[in-house]
C-alpha cells in the first residue's frame, strides 16, 4: 500500500486589531461670571450733615485735609461767641458731629491727609457708637495740620480696599498735583459705583472750587462750600 504523510495544517495566527480607543475631550466648562450684587445705600429718614452735606451712603469714607492751610484763619472763619477759630478746629467739630448722627445702618472710616495718608481704623469700618466715636477723635485729635495736600494715596486705598459706596472728599485748598487728583478719581470709579461728595473749606480760590465741583458733578456727588459766620453757623 501507498502511504501518504498527512502533515498537520497549522492554521494561521490571527493578530487582533487592537482597538485604540476615541479619546475624549471634556468640553471645557466656562464659569459664568459672578457680578456682585450692587445692594443700595441705606438711607437714614434724616440723614446726617457734615458740613452742610447730606451723606446719604451707607459705607462712607470722609477724605479729609490736614495739610498746613488748614491751620490758619481763612476766609468766612470768623472769631466770635461760638465760633470755629480756623478751620482745623471746624473741621473736628464737624467730623464728631456728622459721626454722633450716623445711623445704625451706616458705616465709616475716616481718611486724613497732607503729604501721606493717615487713617483710621487700621482695617476695615466702623459702625458708630460711643466707644467707636470717642477712639476716632482721640486718634483725630494726635493730628496738626501741616506739609501739602495730596490725597491720592488715601483715595486709593478707599476705593482698593473699602469698597465704599459714598466719599466725602474735603479740602481747603489746590491739591499738589490736580490732574492726577481727576485721572486717578476718572481710573477707579470709572464705572461710577462710588458717589463722590466735595467739600470746600474756606482758602481756595474759584479754580479749587470750580475743581471740587467737577470732581462731585462727574462722580454723581454734591459740593458745598462751607462757611461758617461769626456765630459758628453753616449756612
Amino acid at each position: 500500500p501507498i502511504i501518504v504523510d498527512t502533515f498537520p495544517v497549522v492554521p494561521t495566527p490571527v493578530v487582533p486589531t487592537p482597538v485604540v480607543p476615541t479619546p475624549v475631550v471634556p468640553t471645557p466648562v466656562v464659569p459664568t461670571p459672578v457680578v456682585p450684587a450692587t445692594t443700595p445705600p441705606v438711607v437714614p429718614a434724616t440723614p446726617p450733615v457734615f458740613a452742610g452735606l447730606q451723606i446719604l451712603g451707607s459705607r462712607i469714607v470722609f477724605i479729609l485735609d490736614k495739610s498746613g492751610s488748614m491751620g490758619g484763619k481763612k476766609g468766612g472763619l470768623l472769631e466770635g461767641p461760638g465760633g470755629a477759630k480756623d478751620n482745623w478746629r471746624a473741621l473736628r467739630a464737624e467730623i464728631k458731629k456728622v459721626l454722633v448722627a450716623l445711623s445704625n445702618e451706616q458705616v465709616f472710616a475716616l481718611f486724613l491727609y497732607d503729604d501721606n495718608s493717615y487713617f483710621y481704623p487700621e482695617n476695615g469700618m466702623l459702625a458708630a457708637d460711643s466707644t467707636t466715636i470717642k477712639e476716632t477723635m482721640d486718634w483725630f485729635n494726635r493730628f496738626e495740620p501741616m506739609h501739602g495736600t495730596n490725597p491720592v494715596p488715601s483715595l486709593v486705598l478707599a476705593f482698593t480696599s473699602l469698597h465704599p459706596d459714598t466719599i466725602v472728599l474735603m479740602s481747603d485748598g489746590m491739591f499738589n498735583e490736580p490732574e492726577q487728583v481727576l485721572a486717578v478719581i476718572a481710573e477707579l470709579n470709572a464705572k461710577k459705583r462710588v458717589r463722590i461728595d466735595t467739600v470746600s473749606f474756606p482758602g481756595g480760590n474759584e479754580y479749587v472750587r470750580s475743581m471740587m465741583q467737577k470732581i462731585a458733578a462727574e462722580n454723581n456727588g454734591t459740593w458745598k462750600d462751607y462757611i461758617i459766620d461769626s456765630r459758628g453757623n453753616v449756612p
